[in-house]
């Protein structure tokens, strides 16, 4: 269901995509920011699945929130417009929907 799906993305995020952030402004590894922008690109892959899925309208809601700004920290890698921050309390909207639902993660 969407909201074991969403737990799972936000392990992946917080594992993958968050250290990208560190070496994209850090300027220690060039490549970091196209790497920022693709994970970014799947991200919005991965909301898109779980809006599919989605098991109440305010889910729903939170998730389609999520993927517009996905899609503007894919466009603000180094998250100078907020867009970092903004995504993620997008996520946690998301998270906190899904605990009304009944679901907590692992």
């Amino acid at each position: 269901n969407a909201c074991n799906d969403y737990f799972r993305t936000q392990n992946w995020y917080d594992s993958e995509v968050s250290p990208r952030y560190v070496e994209a402004l850090g300027g220690s590894n060039p490549s970091a920011v196209d790497d920022v922008r693709n994970l970014h690109e799947m991200l919005g892959y991965r909301l898109i699945g779980l809006q599919r899925q989605a098991q109440s309208r305010g889910l729903s809601e939170a998730i389609q929130v999520g993927l517009k700004k996905a899609v503007a920290a894919k466009e603000d890698p180094y998250g100078e417009a907020g867009t970092r921050l903004d995504l993620a309390q997008a996520l946690n909207e998301i998270g906190r929907q899904c605990a009304q639902l009944g679901y907590f993660g692992d």
